[in-house]
């Protein structure tokens, strides 16, 4: 049986595909369920399914103009959906920065933070992002970006560095954006670094409350 949490996020989920689907449709019509679907990161069933279900909810209307070619236009039923999911999706993206915001004014309360402060982010994600103005709200400049292999080579305009070479002791706090702990655990671990001076952010894939 779900959790409550479960639940609610995979509504959230749902509707932040549904949003994203309306964007791309609105800014081409004639994108194929291949292109929406690559452009979102998604499986063609994926994408062919949210297809069917915003036309189903009234949000897009479908017009076949020949042999597996298309057009969808987002209706006026679909574009006050969009608002609506927009202004929601703002809503969650303040409220998930304050978040970490507060977590980690609570973690860096002992320490003297000044322009010689070093922190390490590790990870990529928006959860990355969020922490990212945070530090930078709180009064931390010195800030870099640690990722593995497969995370993005460039994030926020800074190159991202292998979390395996990082020095950890040239910061006064890591704060691990990612779910993936077990790497970061192993890098903590050989590099003899104090477990004290990690920051989490996630908890069973769930933001800390």
């Amino acid at each position: 049986m779900r959790s409550e949490n479960e639940h609610t996020n995979k509504i959230e989920d749902i509707s932040y595909k549904e949003l994203r689907a309306l964007e791309e449709i609105e800014e081409n019509p004639e994108l194929t369920q291949r292109q929406l679907s690559r452009k979102m990161g998604v499986a063609l069933g994926v994408g062919n399914l949210l297809l069917k279900n915003l036309a189903k909810k009234g949000y897009i209307k479908v017009t076949h103009l020949s042999w597996k070619r298309w057009i969808y236009v987002v209706t006026p039923k679909g574009m006050t959906r969009k608002v609506n999911l927009t202004l929601a999706y703002i809503d969650s993206f303040l409220g998930h920065y304050k978040k970490v915001k507060k977590i980690l004014k609570e973690n860096l309360n002992s320490l003297t933070l000044n322009k010689e402060s070093r922190v390490a982010i590790i990870g990529t994600g928006e959860l990355a992002e969020l922490a990212y103005l945070a530090l930078l709200d709180i009064g931390v400049d010195e800030i870099d970006m640690y990722g593995d292999d497969d995370d993005k080579p460039v994030f926020l305009g800074m190159d991202v560095r292998y979390l395996r070479n990082i020095e950890v002791n040239e910061y006064s706090k890591i704060v691990v954006t990612s779910v993936d702990l077990e790497s970061v655990q192993t890098v903590i671990k050989e590099k003899s670094f104090d477990s004290n001076k990690i920051v989490g952010l996630l908890k069973n894939g769930q933001m800390v409350k």
